[in-house]
């Protein structure tokens, strides 16, 4: 009756006593169920639970139907306990997992400490704050993003920035860079914060990957259009720290953000926008197109350059967004120098 109760409602008890005579009739049930791996079986032996005939496939205990009572109890409530063991290593785990993919695996051990000064009463520990002398940061975003977003239905809207943002999560693995956050179509990545080398070039190939990714995703408008972006990168020192203590996040800060951030506001459609200091870390390994002299709010005056395409067209067309961007913003052509 038990047995057929747990069928009915399709749950299975954490811990189960079964007999010789019920054995098949269970075993067929957790056969069927997807939580059989949950399930502690108590095999119930005749005589004492010295004699362990029984068969031991999937058995977690057994208990004799001549042991005392007390025993029986105990060997019942050492699987509960077990099973609550359990369920708190995996909750641990799956918390050490979210962790790790909100902050970085250095800051996860410092937060833990922190914890366990604050449980031990000790109250909070040192505030924690990185200075990196050197790292790259890209940002990105959506062109005509609002306009979009007010032309198309929420879900939509969310199903495409999902699909883009995965697919630009997947490439944060292949190139080997941290992604920082995402605030709307805004995207954040960072390298050379844990001290590797060619952060700059990780950072220009991630970038030119990501407008590959852009282009088979469909804007969620009538037109069947694909998504178009803008990166901005920078490098430079910044600082990084966790910030508050509810829902707390992990930010970096200082002027190479801000400027990073710049880069990608100044750019242009489907285009690499980057400062002269990150052009200097990979020029060796990618041509570049000059923008000239661009304005930037907060910085003055500042040379920047895009990454060059080796398709023709693509050249073209980037070449084309330069100028056009110089004649908007009252520029000569002369300004504007191509290599």
């Amino acid at each position: 009756e038990a047995l057929s109760l747990c069928k009915s409602r399709h749950f299975l008890p954490d811990v189960a006593i079964v007999d010789a005579q019920s054995w098949d009739f269970v075993s067929t049930l957790m056969d069927t169920s997807s939580q059989s791996d949950e399930v502690a079986v108590i095999f119930v032996v005749p005589g004492n639970s010295q004699l362990t005939t029984a068969p031991d496939d999937g058995v977690a205990d057994f208990v004799g139907m001549d042991d005392p009572v007390h025993i029986a109890r105990e060997r019942f409530l050492a699987q509960v306990n077990k099973k609550k063991v359990d369920m708190m290593q995996r909750e641990v785990q799956a918390s050490n997992l979210l962790l790790k993919n909100v902050f970085p695996s250095n800051i996860v051990e410092k937060l833990k400490k922190e914890e366990t000064r604050s449980v031990s009463g000790r109250g909070p520990g040192p505030q924690i704050l990185n200075k990196h002398d050197s790292v790259t940061i890209l940002f990105s975003d959506i062109v005509e993003y609002t306009d979009m977003a007010s032309r198309a239905s929420t879900e939509d809207v969310v199903m495409m920035l999902d699909s883009l943002f995965m697919a630009f999560d997947a490439l944060c693995d292949v190139h080997g860079v941290t992604k920082v956050e995402t605030i709307g179509d805004a995207y954040m990545v960072v390298a050379g914060q844990d001290g590797r080398p060619g952060h700059a070039q990780r950072i220009a190939a991630m970038a030119s990957d990501m407008l590959e990714a852009a282009r088979h995703i469909k804007r969620p408008t009538s037109d069947d259009s694909n998504v178009e972006i803008r990166i901005g990168v920078h490098s430079g020192p910044v600082s990084s720290g966790v910030i508050g203590r509810k829902c707390p996040r992990f930010c970096y800060f200082g002027d190479t953000v801000n400027t990073a951030s710049r880069m990608e506001s100044h750019g242009v459609p489907m285009g690499v926008h980057m400062s002269s200091s990150t052009a200097d870390l990979v020029r060796a390994d990618y041509s570049l197109l000059s923008c000239g002299l661009q304005h930037v709010k907060g910085k003055g005056a500042m040379k920047t350059y895009v990454i060059n395409s080796r398709n023709r067209a693509e050249e073209e067309r980037l070449v084309a967004a330069i100028k056009a961007k110089a004649i908007k913003e009252g520029k000569t052509l002369t300004d504007q120098v191509i290599f």
